[in-house]
């Protein structure tokens, strides 16, 4: 009889613990963009040990977190910021417990249970490494991409949200699982935006712009406007990005993602020692070649093989390291790029010279001038004065100035354009070259015992100039009198 009650009682004290261990691994996954470790503290025999003191030690930095276990045996470290740790457990009676390179990731809470043998305090046991254990306290289903991952993988625009596709059930803006398109022709939520097409992708079938995005812990997601998706407020450069985590199914409720998806950012910061990099990746425009279709334009209409410019540089930088050591850090990056890439013939239409000086004598219609009245007697009264010979007799220098700034025509040719008896449309073609240039940076970020929120980073992108006015747009060749409109051909 006193066996089963033995037996029962420890079977409810397992329960306890298993109960208590769950609780508080959940308390800890709630810390969003943090991590944590619990676990608990026993005997060989299983027994758990109440009061014994248990000591965190963040490797990189040397910052130090101490507690107790409780009656119950549970001790539990919250809110770690993500690295690797060495914890070390003490209690009279028993043997020194040192457990090292502990690893603790974003959203996720590390299980580890210690056992302390019997013996002196200063006999010390120490384990140098731990296996991925199976995290039990949750359902969340997702991937982590560590920084190994991070610096392995090519990222050809260094875009940290492109990392996304390595998880599964994540479908990019191209509907190609492994490639991203992250400048060339997203134009429009449906397919993205330029350097955060991530905003189109989807996870797991659910609809485009749905996914939710965090960093460090805090959301950076925003409303597209005038449409029901939620796009990154920013980029943050690759060397500032320590993990990424890619939420794919049961995303916990903290996220209040909709249960479509979360990207969690977690970056860097300074360690007890200086580390910082260089880099730059240059392509010059003269290693450009000629697209088909270019080619094949210019050579028919009697131009030069010239290849579109094209050009992309990339630069950055990154340092961190301690201003006191062991309780305060830095951490500071920048990166930039300058772009222009080709995007296909663009065409226009322009005047011909002829025209640009006024006369329209080739042309097939007729053109009046707005500063003559109306004709008053005869069959044509109450008609406009055409110009004369259809010339325009007084060009206004200001509308003749602004006509010498745009090009010859050039199509079909240089010389069919020129001949034309009527209004040619798209008689004007150019390479079209898409300017692109960012700039992104982390700024200073300062980190004691508790990470301190990054500060924003900051992301432009230069508009595309548009050198001629659209079709129908009225051009001042003539100066009219007051109260005149301005004067457009009239077919």
């Amino acid at each position: 009889m006193t066996h089963k009650i033995a037996g029962a009682t420890s079977a409810l004290r397992d329960l306890f613990t298993v109960i208590v261990v769950v609780c508080c691994a959940a308390a800890a996954q709630a810390q969003a963009g943090r991590g944590g470790i619990s676990g608990l503290v026993a005997d060989p025999s299983g027994a758990v040990i109440a009061g014994a003191s248990v000591t965190l030690e963040d490797i990189a930095t040397g910052v130090k977190q101490s507690t107790v276990t409780s009656s119950g045996g549970l001790y539990s470290f919250m809110s770690l910021a993500p690295g690797t740790y060495k914890i070390t457990a003490t209690e009279k009676g028993f043997q020194t417990m040192v457990q090292d390179h502990v690893r603790v990731t974003v959203d996720q809470t590390t299980l580890l249970n210690l056992t302390l043998n019997m013996g002196n305090v200063s006999q010390v046991v120490t384990v140098n490494a731990t296996s991925d254990v199976l995290d039990t306290s949750n359902s969340t289903v997702g991937q982590l991409i560590d920084s190994a991952a991070i610096d392995r993988v090519p990222l050809l625009y260094r875009n940290v949200f492109d990392l996304a596709q390595l998880s599964a059930g994540v479908n990019s803006a191209n509907a190609s699982p492994n490639s991203s398109d992250s400048m060339l022709s997203i134009q429009n939520i449906s397919s993205g935006r330029p350097g955060i097409d991530i905003s189109s992708a989807t996870i797991n079938g659910a609809i485009v712009g749905s996914v939710y995005y965090m960093i460090d812990g805090s959301p950076i997601g925003i409303a597209e406007n005038n449409a029901a998706a939620i796009m990154p407020a920013m980029n943050i450069p690759e060397d500032g990005v320590d993990e990424v985590r890619v939420e794919t199914q049961n995303t916990p409720a903290s996220f209040q993602s909709g249960a479509a998806g979360v990207i969690s950012l977690v970056t860097k910061s300074g360690t007890d020692k200086f580390h910082g990099d260089v880099f730059g990746v240059f392509r010059p425009e003269v290693l450009s070649a000629n697209e088909y279709f270019n080619k094949q334009t210019q050579l028919s209409s009697g131009m030069a093989n010239t290849p579109p410019d094209f050009y992309r540089y990339q630069e950055g930088a990154a340092i961190g390291g301690p201003i006191k050591k062991q309780k305060l850090f830095f951490f500071g990056d920048y990166e930039a790029t300058q772009q222009e890439e080709y995007e296909g013939i663009d065409y226009f239409s322009v005047p011909t010279m002829a025209e640009r000086s006024g006369n329209f004598s080739a042309m097939s219609f007729t053109i009046y001038d707005p500063t003559q009245p109306d004709f008053a007697n005869g069959p044509l009264a109450g008609t406009r004065q055409p110009f004369t010979n259809n010339t325009i007799t007084n060009p206004n220098p200001i509308g003749m100035l602004y006509l010498s700034k745009m090009p010859e025509c050039n199509l079909p040719s240089t010389t069919s354009c020129e001949a034309a008896t009527t209004d040619v449309v798209n008689n004007y073609g150019i390479p079209g070259m898409d300017p692109y240039s960012t700039c992104v940076s982390i700024g200073s970020r300062a980190k004691s015992s508790a990470s301190l929120p990054a500060f924003p980073s900051t992301g432009w992108r230069s508009p595309r100039p548009m050198y001629f006015p659209a079709a129908g747009t009225p051009i001042m060749l003539i100066t009219p009198p007051t109260g005149a409109t301005s004067w457009w051909p009239t077919t």
